[in-house]
């Protein structure tokens, strides 16, 4: 989670600091604003790295070379 929120897409705390990830949602609803931001990186960084168009490509690549007639006859991957 660390390495997808970065410095600009979010906050990341502790495991279980229940104080700690009370005062960063508080601060987020104090500054609406950094808020904003924050989703808007975010949306961008996923569009970015995990839409249709760039793991598209990667899924089928996958998926073709487990249906490949040697994977088929043999259950091998090539």
């Amino acid at each position: 989670m660390p390495d997808f929120v970065g410095s600009n897409c979010g906050v990341v705390v502790p495991y279980l600091d229940v104080r700690r990830m009370a005062e960063e949602l508080e601060s987020l609803l104090i500054d609406r604003k950094k808020a904003r931001l924050f989703g808007t990186e975010a949306k961008r960084h996923v569009r970015r790295s995990f839409d249709v168009a760039v793991k598209g490509p990667e899924i089928f690549s996958v998926l073709a070379n487990l249906c490949s007639p040697t994977v088929a006859a043999f259950g091998m991957r090539q």
